[in-house]
Order: C-alpha cells, then sequence, then structure tokens
C-alpha cells in the first residue's frame, strides 16, 4: 500500500502534531511486517489555482495567522484546501517562465519560497529525516530592503543568447569584457556565463535607472535578492 496523498486538515495548522503523525506514519512505513510502503506528503506548494473567491480574504487571513497558526481562526470557508501546502510565495522573483504554450508574451515570474506558517516545513523536513531550506530573504521581502542582483532567468535558453551578446557588446564599449574576473564556476554554462555578465553591467550601470530597466536585456534578465 502506498498513500498518494497524506493531508490531515485538523493537522495543516499545527506543526507539533503534524510532525508526530508523520513520525507514527513512517514508523509504519519502517515496520517491514506490514504492507503499507510509503507515503506522499500533501502538498508542496499552496495551490493557488484551486477555487478561493475571498483571495483578498485570504491574504488577510495568511499575513495574520503566520507566526501563530494554531489559535488563528479558520480561513475564508471557500479557501481552505490551500491549508495543505507547506510553502506559499514571496514577492521576490528568482526566474521567469519561458512562454507558456509556446507563446513568448506569455511568461510569469517564479517567485521565491516561504512557509506558509512558521514551522511547517521544519516539522515535514525532520519528520523525513531531512532538513528545511532557509527561506528567510523570502520571508521578509523586498520590504526588508535585501540587496539587489541581477542574474540570467532560468526560463527559455535561446533569446539568452541575444541577451548575452548585448550585453557583451555594451561592456565592450565601455572597456570591459564580459570574462573580466569569471571565476571558473560561471564558465562552460549560457546561464551561469549571463549571470556573470548581466551581474557586472549591473553593477555599473544601477544608477543609471529602474533596476528592472538596467537588468532587463530583453526579458532575460531578472532583479532578484536570491542569486
Amino acid at each position: 500500500v502506498f498513500m498518494g496523498e497524506y493531508g490531515d486538515p485538523h493537522m495543516a495548522k499545527d506543526p507539533v502534531r503534524l510532525q508526530k503523525d508523520l513520525e507514527r506514519a513512517r514508523a509504519l512505513v519502517e515496520d517491514k511486517a506490514n504492507p503499507f510502503v510509503g507515503f506522499n506528503f500533501f502538498e508542496f506548494q499552496v495551490a493557488f489555482w484551486k477555487p478561493c473567491q475571498n483571495t483578498a480574504g485570504w491574504d488577510s487571513w495568511e499575513a495574520a495567522a503566520w507566526g501563530d497558526p494554531i489559535h488563528a481562526p479558520n480561513p475564508p470557508k471557500d479557501c481552505m484546501e490551500r491549508l495543505f501546502g507547506i510553502f506559499s510565495l514571496g514577492d521576490i522573483p528568482v526566474s521567469m517562465t519561458g512562454g507558456i504554450d509556446y507563446n513568448n508574451k506569455n511568461v510569469y515570474p517564479v517567485e521565491c519560497v516561504k512557509p506558509i506558517f512558521r514551522g511547517k516545513p521544519e516539522a515535514v523536513a525532520a519528520a523525513y529525516g531531512g532538513s528545511a531550506p532557509d527561506t528567510q530573504v523570502c520571508e521578509a521581502g523586498w520590504q526588508a530592503k535585501p540587496t539587489q542582483y541581477c542574474v540570467a532567468s532560468r526560463g527559455d535558453i535561446d533569446p539568452l543568447k541575444a541577451g548575452l551578446t548585448w550585453v557583451c557588446s555594451e561592456l565592450g564599449s565601455m572597456g570591459h569584457d564580459c570574462t573580466e574576473g569569471r571565476p571558473a564556476a560561471c564558465a562552460g554554462d549560457l546561464y551561469t556565463e549571463s549571470d556573470w555578465a548581466f551581474s557586472m553591467f549591473f553593477e555599473l550601470k544601477k544608477a543609471d535607472g529602474a533596476a528592472e530597466d538596467v537588468c532587463n536585456f530583453g526579458g532575460v534578465g531578472i532583479v532578484t535578492a536570491i542569486p
């Protein structure tokens, strides 16, 4: 027996009880005397596509419940499915998608992830014998005024070549080689080579305009705090 979706709405807001229950499930799996071979936690990210008519109410509730979900009231009734997620989304992008449905104008930001509640990622990770990622920068968001970095979007790779060619040409006109000082770890891969060149250009030109305009390069650059 394999449980494809482990999810308990009564424990979704209580990381301590959730971890204990997951540990009990893991113990059953590790007991070879029964046919229970594994379980999949439901679910990684809040399912924002699921019905939730009162999205403003959800946003307000999530902000209020983040630090103490156990004592928080339930969210708007039609948004209960969102409780299952481990992670919500922050306001700092880390990339852009490629063109959805092969339409290069149909692109969306890929936002950083942060816990839906304090302690939930740690509870799930600990129950599985792992560790949770550090999401402090995402939790604080742009409001905390973190350092801005300009890197290559991990969306479509084809437009990236044109962006890198343009940046190297511009840097050349400023007296710089776009490979100048580039560490070996950033060589041999178009994404990381672009990261280096885009970052160099951004540091030289960021005072000349809005960060999103300086770090654009035909839509293949992204301003982030999590490079």
